[in-house]
């Protein structure tokens, strides 16, 4: 909880109103009570009271508001209250703050005489019916505007007099009407987020005349078509645009303004790469997963420079790993980020016990923009390139040059048809994950992987791998999922020391060449029947594919440096109790497109 510049009539009210407030939650909060227990008269000065900030409440929202005549920032949320707004918080009139959001209030939203309010954040209740009338009587100064996670059901005509409205969220909401044209006089807004609600049919021409809008997130709607016929593609100011998860079939559009995130993944799309594509020199990020793509990836993706995250997975693309691809991501430009209001979801969850999760889930491909805030206590790592080729029908060999790509930390090529020599430059990548698994890699595995120290996820599983096992993998001391079974034609000895002895005997199945250390238990059935090989793809892709990310990737807004990469801090798990329960919800529901 907190609030600032509470003042009444006096010092003495002002006190009398906080103990009122205090002793109301106190009957509702028996055990958790934060601070409130050092409100204490004897102090007079309330300013100078503990526990404004944070702590765990529950029960209705306080009722007796209106003798906090000078309140103006006032933050009750990750709580577990309930009821509805109570008319009394009307009577704030100097309140620019309000964050209500993840707690379980209901009841319609109607508030007025809020007339100085800046922010309104609702994130993550219960609040039903449409977006009351009494909207704009709150629009002389609202800057952001969070309904994100709740059941208003529709949009009306309630923008006129929000002129300096620049961040508005209203994601799963379960709208479905036509947004209505009020929202062209939102002429300083900036980003606008209407993902995961019932939206369906073409994109309305509307968006395409958001000429001053850099974020438009639409992911998990309904749409089928439109993406042509609204100019969305083609927004001047448009830096990131996000349609995942939708409905939408037909060819990629060919020409598309100089935007610097793209995420087209999930939908129903066809034909092949646009090789206009490659004049996207400002692209940091094109997310085409899960689509049926076909034919070859043009050999001009390789003139996009800035390209960090390129991901086709799971289409039907064909052909080799040309060579010029290698050289995009080579000069990336510093990604134009956006001061997205910390409101948003994905980026109020990046806390030390998140970090770590999300960290697991990019070393499993469920690819995201992974941002830690400033202070983690772990050590950077320069995440800076991602390439996602897995499930497609490439084939070849993997180019020599592939060494060029100095940024590329995660490479996904597994499932595929690759062929022939895995080159010895490899090893001069900043790999931090690599997994070739599923393809008809042969000779041997160069020991040269031996020197990616970074190396944390090694998968070279299901190839034909041959020859003496390379000693130099050994020296990963950062390995720690590793797997080369069904390589049978590998030969040579595990040391019985070592990084390697430190992992699962099922990192080496089915090699009967290969020595493992005797404390490895053989005895056991450790093979696979035929069934469970044939199942391997379909557990990857249960572990791979995941609704987010967003985050969408989403989803929304991001912290992106990308000038020498993307720096993450490795830490992450998830710090929420009832909060949890409201925090999972709206996380996964977030994340359940992306990357949510």
């Amino acid at each position: 909880m907190t609030a600032t510049a509470v003042t009444g009539d006096s010092m003495d009210s002002d006190s009398k109103v906080l103990l009122n407030f205090k002793s109301y939650f106190e009957s509702w909060n028996p055990t958790e009570r934060g601070m409130l227990n050092e409100w204490k008269t004897e102090k007079q000065d309330v300013c100078q009271w503990p526990g404004i900030t944070y702590c765990t409440i529950s029960g209705p929202l306080f009722s007796s508001f209106s003798s906090l005549t000078q309140l103006t920032f006032l933050d009750l949320s990750s709580n577990t209250i309930k009821g509805s707004i109570p008319d009394d918080l009307s009577c704030c009139h100097n309140l620019k703050h309000l964050n209500l959001s993840l707690n379980i209030i209901g009841g319609e939203l109607s508030l007025s005489g809020l007339s100085n309010l800046e922010v309104l954040d609702l994130l993550v209740n219960k609040i039903v019916g449409d977006v009351h009338s009494s909207f704009p009587l709150l629009c002389n100064s609202l800057v952001v505007a969070n309904l994100s996670n709740n059941n208003t059901g529709r949009i009306d005509d309630i923008f006129n007099e929000c002129r300096y409205l620049k961040y508005m969220t209203f994601s799963t909401n379960k709208f479905s009407r036509d947004i209505p044209e009020t929202l062209l006089n939102l002429r300083n807004l900036l980003f606008l987020d209407l993902s995961k609600n019932n939206f369906g049919g073409d994109i309305q021409e509307i968006f395409g005349r958001f000429t001053q809008v850099k974020y438009l997130v639409l992911h998990g709607n309904l749409y089928v078509g439109g993406i042509y016929s609204s100019n969305i593609l083609t927004l001047p100011n448009l830096s990131r645009l996000d349609l995942s998860y939708n409905n939408f079939s037909g060819w990629l559009p060919s020409k598309i303004s100089q935007i610097q995130t793209l995420d087209l993944s999930f939908n129903r799309l066809t034909g092949s790469l646009p090789d206009t594509f490659g004049k996207l020199t400002s692209l940091l990020w094109l997310m085409l997963a899960n689509n049926s793509l076909s034919g070859e990836i043009p050999r001009e993706i390789g003139n996009c420079s800035s390209l960090l995250w390129f991901n086709v997975e799971n289409n039907q693309l064909s052909g080799g790993f040309h060579p010029e691809l290698t050289k995009m991501g080579s000069n990336p430009i510093l990604f134009q980020h956006l001061k997205v209001p910390s409101f948003h979801i994905w980026i109020r969850n990046l806390y030390k016990k998140s970090c770590r999760s999300l960290w697991d889930h990019l070393l499993k491909s469920k690819c995201i923009f992974p941002v830690c805030p400033a202070g983690s206590m772990v050590r950077l790592l320069d995440l800076s390139g991602y390439l996602q080729l897995s499930g497609n029908k490439l084939s070849g060999e993997v180019p020599a040059n592939i060494s060029q790509m100095k940024k590329l930390s995660m490479l996904h090529l597994g499932f595929n048809e690759f062929q022939g020599k895995l080159p010895i430059e490899i090893g001069q990548l900043p790999l931090v994950f690599l997994n070739l698994t599923r393809n008809q890699l042969s000779v041997q595995i160069p020991q040269e992987i031996g020197n990616l120290k970074s190396l944390q996820n090694l998968d070279l599983s299901y190839n034909n791998f041959s020859r003496n096992f390379p000693t130099s993998l050994d020296g990963l001391s950062e390995l720690s999922k590793f797997n080369i079974s069904y390589n049978p034609f590998i030969s040579g000895v595990i040391p019985s020391r070592g990084q390697l002895a430190t992992l699962e005997k099922d990192s080496f199945l089915e090699n009967p060449l290969l020595q493992l250390p005797s404390f490895f238990d053989q005895s056991g059935d450790s093979n696979l029947s035929s069934g469970e090989r044939g199942n391997g793809r379909e557990e990857e892709e249960d572990e791979a594919a995941i609704d987010m990310l967003a985050f969408y990737w989403s989803t929304s807004s991001f912290n992106l440096v990308a000038l020498i990469g993307i720096q993450v801090l490795m830490y992450f798990d998830c710090p929420w109790c009832r909060a949890w329960l409201h925090l999972v919800d709206a996380f996964m529901a977030s994340l359940k497109s992306m990357l949510s």
